[in-house]
């Protein structure tokens, strides 16, 4: 990640103050994509014992990579959100979500089910790159609740691009938080 281009090119627009939330949604996926990238490269057979990813393994490397991803994907959009903020002259903070255990364990369930290499690739890919994505979304609902109980409005803005699906192609568009 310290080599990545992308990442610092996202780290710039920290520091210009000209960010938007959705770029801790690009931050988040591009965690992801290297943290998936990661394990597909350490997690092969040849390196697991009997050739097998087994339950414990996976807990003790996915699970703790996975929280460091979240800490990482929060941490960055705590700074756009206090940069946004800053511009808008708002003095809030702003609440972290908590990290998905359920979600997680049932990854880590579903990429040691078998024990197979192919299940490896399948589910410590484009998974990992959405669960990492949907920590994003967390700390952004999180921060929208909040500000909605506290009598600020939030409004979000879903942009539906890359030839999407369906169904996320109807839920594009922008919405007042809770209604």
């Amino acid at each position: 990640c310290i080599k990545d281009v992308k990442l610092l090119q996202l780290q710039k627009v920290l520091k210009k103050s000209t960010g938007q939330m959705q770029y801790s949604h690009e931050y988040a996926e591009r965690i992801g994509e290297n943290l998936s990238k990661s394990f597909l490269e350490v997690l092969k057979e040849k390196n697991l014992p009997d050739g097998r990813l087994y339950y414990n393994i996976g807990q003790r490397t996915i699970v703790p990579m996975l929280k460091e991803a979240q800490i990482s994907v929060n941490e960055y959009s705590e700074m756009l959100l206090a940069s946004i903020d800053e511009q808008q002259n708002i003095g809030i903070g702003s609440m972290l979500p908590e990290f998905p255990e359920g979600r997680i364990d049932g990854l880590v369930d579903k990429a040691t089910a078998r024990g197979l290499e192919e299940d490896l690739i399948r589910w410590l890919g484009e998974p990992v790159i959405n669960n990492c994505e949907a920590f994003a979304d967390d700390f952004v609902k999180e921060n929208a609740k909040f500000r909605a109980e506290i009598g600020m409005e939030s409004t979000i803005e879903r942009i539906a691009k890359y030839k999407c699906c369906e169904w996320c192609a109807a839920i594009a568009g922008k919405y007042k938080y809770g209604t």
